[in-house]
């Protein structure tokens, strides 16, 4: 008589036990259902067969209303693994969609480098120019680099290697004035901060003959042909 009551216990219990794997299981696909996949969602601006570049429109509730935020996104394709490439615009600040523009997206790898102009906040009247440089995937990395120094900035070359180093020439503000420019960001590392560089300005530049091989970067200045790492 005395296994009756352990045999209902035993059934009680493992009744309990199948409900909340059942609600842990329910829970888990649901938010793996509502997990975006950086794959298909949004509109596609630069696709490679390793990472996918696009935009998705979010809408945020603001101080004025609600306003629909542009937001870009990287996409490393093997693993959906997603990071958000743009800058954040406080919610308090939202009295207008707060905009970035890439443009001249390059891919190489898993790496991903664009010029990109940016709001520091919805509020702010002043676009910020800079270049993006990014990895989405399991180790994340996303850096917009020159932002804060220009307010204008016109790539006309723009090289990206397979492990993140960045050659680009322009036309951009410098000091009081608008100035050709051969930069370059080095390939990030461990514990080194990310830097982008001028490594060639004034009038003599000619900006569309920078050209980037194996090792090296070259271009035009006063009709001489100047050579860099890379």
């Amino acid at each position: 008589m005395a296994a009756i009551p352990m045999s209902r216990f035993f059934m009680s219990g493992l009744l309990a036990v199948v409900a909340v794997a059942i609600l842990v299981l329910t829970a888990t696909g649901t938010a793996a259902a509502a997990a975006p996949n950086c794959a298909v969602e949004g509109k596609t601006l630069k696709k490679t067969s390793r990472v996918r570049v696009y935009q998705v429109n979010a809408t945020v509730k603001g101080d004025l209303g609600t306003v629909q935020e542009p937001r870009i996104y990287g996409c490393a394709l093997a693993t959906r693994d997603r990071l958000r490439l743009d800058e954040r615009c406080p919610s308090d600040d939202m009295s207008y969609s707060c905009f970035d523009r890439p443009a001249k997206i390059v891919i190489n790898g898993p790496w991903i480098a664009s010029e990109w102009s940016a709001q520091e906040t919805a509020r702010a009247d002043a676009q910020y120019y800079g270049m993006l440089l990014a990895k989405p995937g399991a180790s994340p990395f996303v850096r917009i680099l020159g932002w804060e120094q220009f307010e204008f900035g016109r790539v006309d070359r723009l090289f990206l290697s397979i492990v993140g180093a960045v050659a680009y020439s322009g036309l951009f503000d410098e000091g009081d004035g608008r100035v050709k420019q051969i930069r370059a960001i080095s390939a990030p590392q461990r514990n080194r901060p990310t830097k982008d560089r001028v490594v060639d300005s004034g009038p003599g530049v000619v900006t569309t003959s920078l050209k980037v091989g194996k090792s090296t970067m070259s271009w035009t200045n006063n009709g001489a042909t100047k050579t860099a790492p890379f």
